[in-house]
């Protein structure tokens, strides 16, 4: 079988061609300069594939690098297709003639060493022209001498010296003679030609020089710190944040805003607390009388009351005759046991008292079939407590959400937060028999957030008001947070948040540094001080001048640094 291989076909591809292959035998006919031939190991992984499929491939190509790596690899390789295979390593030399050697006594070998040392000194002495100019005899490669490169090295009044280097072994020497190391093996001596004197150290001195100049010049400098006096300030404002402005009303000390809103829903299941008595009223006969002398009608649900309060009621309409007495069906009017009473006399609710003698009601025997249980119901005070659990638990959560949104710029005053609960559902219902219930709240959150920075400019303004405008205003406080506002009401139609505000900070003078840097040019530290301190609003001053030899201020006003230490404003 002949598989055809392209030039860029990878180690890969050719494996799966041979998995595919179901003959034994396999021609791979391979162009020059492939990918294949191009790399040892890639051979190699062919010939693993090969063995252990138990394959025999011969490879087919033009490319004579190809061919050598592919018999080191073991394969059988052929120029063209029909040419018998060769494999190389399996060649054995037939070419290497038989060399004739001749043994060399120790004192022959001595003396043809002298001999080619000898003929290497007076070429050497030939050749040198001037014996001014001193000359190395190189070692050739294994022992042997040859006349290299010559570069001068010094002029010198005297005939050059020779340094000649041996092998500790003669027999090898003389063995090794003419034998050249590879060109990896080989190394190579440059000679640099010295710099004059003179040149060099007058490079070196104008090196120096302009060194010296530059480090002068350029690396003075003074640090300067000062200490001024503070104007403490304090002032308590009433701000107003709204959502509506969009720059900031320094006159009526309104900051624009921005409007918050978060919606989200939560559900949960309560156990219930709630407790409803049910079960079946008692029943049985009572008896009317009439003692009037007129017939009486009792309408139905006519309520009649026992000595301790129990109510039964009738459950039909009847009519008593003068002087007479009637049978009714009554029911208890609640639940429970406590309807099975005894026989017993019954009054009429509606009547007057006085009238109750002579219009009455007994029962003959004893009323039954009254019962009860507890159950657990959904009351209506489960389900408040379990909107207000969630209501305040999903508040919380939305809060955190409107901190995680809002811009690292601005703050956000939690306690202008407004929640309104849009709905709420119960599953089961309120007064139905459940021991566990489900409710669910969808609550709505909205506040407003401002700017810090223009917090910072409206609160700068204001303290600049109480005090000189040549001062420059430092807050006691860099960043401002959420305790330092005070009774916060927000309205959340008008979305607008008022709040009120203590600002503490101080006032301290800042001089023209670049006209001040120009006057204190050239000065010692002590002059520089005095003439800091002279200044109006400097309590202390500390200069450092930099590199050591430095004594005065430098004359360059980039290279004076000045430092207002605030800290100590409180």
């Amino acid at each position: 079988m002949t598989i055809r291989i392209d030039s860029n076909e990878e180690i890969t591809s050719v494996i799966d061609r041979l998995r595919a292959a179901k003959t034994k035998k396999i021609y791979l006919v391979i162009p020059q300069n492939s990918y294949l031939l191009g790399s040892l190991v890639n051979l190699r992984l062919l010939k693993k594939e090969a063995q252990r499929r138990e394959q025999k491939i011969i490879i087919i190509t033009q490319d004579r690098i190809g061919r050598s790596l592919a018999s080191r690899s073991g394969f059988a390789v052929k120029q063209i297709l029909g040419e018998k295979a060769v494999v190389t390593h399996d060649i054995k030399p037939t070419f290497v003639k038989e060399i004739k050697t001749k043994e060399i006594s120790p004192k022959e070998n001595i003396n043809k060493r002298e001999k080619i040392q000898q003929a290497a000194k007076e070429k050497t002495a030939k050749n040198a022209t001037d014996w001014k100019t001193p000359f190395k005899i190189k070692p050739n490669y294994q022992g042997g001498f040859y006349q290299g490169p010559y570069v001068p090295i010094k002029v010198l009044n005297k005939k050059p010296r020779f340094f000649l280097q041996r092998k500790k072994n003669k027999d090898f020497f003389l063995e090794n003679l003419n034998i050249r190391k590879k060109k990896s093996q080989r190394k190579i001596q440059f000679i640099l030609p010295s710099l004059d004197r003179k040149i060099f150290f007058g490079f070196v001195f104008t090196a120096s020089v302009i060194i010296l100049t530059i480090a002068f010049v350029l690396l003075p400098k003074a640090e300067i710190i000062v200490y001024p006096k503070f104007e403490p300030l304090r002032s308590e404002e009433t701000i107003t944040i709204s959502a509506k402005e969009k720059e900031i009303n320094f006159s009526a000390k309104i900051l624009p805003g921005l409007f918050l809103e978060d919606e989200q829903s939560i559900e949960e299941t309560f156990r219930t607390e709630g407790k409803k008595e049910v079960g079946v009223p008692a029943k049985g006969k009572a008896i009317l009388y009439n003692k009037t002398g007129e017939e009486q009608t009792i309408k139905n649900n006519t309520r009649l009351a026992t000595e301790d309060g129990l109510i039964f009621k009738t459950q039909s309409k009847i009519t008593i005759p003068s002087q007479g007495s009637k049978e009714v069906e009554i029911i208890a009017d609640f639940v429970g046991e406590k309807g099975n009473i005894s026989p017993q006399r019954l009054n009429l609710v509606a009547l007057p008292k006085a009238t109750q003698l002579i219009i009455f009601a007994e029962t003959k025997s004893n009323l039954s079939g009254g019962s009860s249980k507890k159950i657990s119901i959904v009351s209506e005070d489960d389900v408040r407590k379990a909107k207000e659990n969630l209501a305040k638990k999903i508040f919380g959560k939305q809060k955190d959400e409107l901190s995680r949104v809002l811009p690292k710029t601005h703050l956000w005053l939690p306690q202008s937060t407004k929640q309104i609960i849009i709905d709420y559902k119960v599953d089961p219902k309120e007064e139905s028999e459940a021991e566990n219930f489900k409710i669910s709240v969808k609550s709505k959150i909205s506040g407003i957030a401002f700017n810090l920075n223009d917090a910072k400019k409206l609160f700068s303004r204001i303290l600049q008001s109480k005090t000189s405008e040549n001062k420059e205003i430092l807050f006691s406080k860099e960043i401002m947070g959420v305790d330092d506002f005070k009774e916060i009401k927000y309205n959340d139609e008008s979305q607008e948040t008022k709040a009120t505000v203590i600002l503490e900070g101080a006032a301290f003078i800042k001089f023209d540094e670049e006209k001040t840097k120009e006057n204190l040019s050239g000065r010692t530290v002590k002059e520089a001080e005095e003439y800091l301190l002279g200044m109006e609003g400097v309590k202390g001053v500390n200069i450092k001048l930099s590199p050591f030899w430095v004594q005065k201020v430098p004359g360059i006003s980039k290279k004076i640094y000045f430092t207002f230490d605030t800290r100590g404003k409180q």
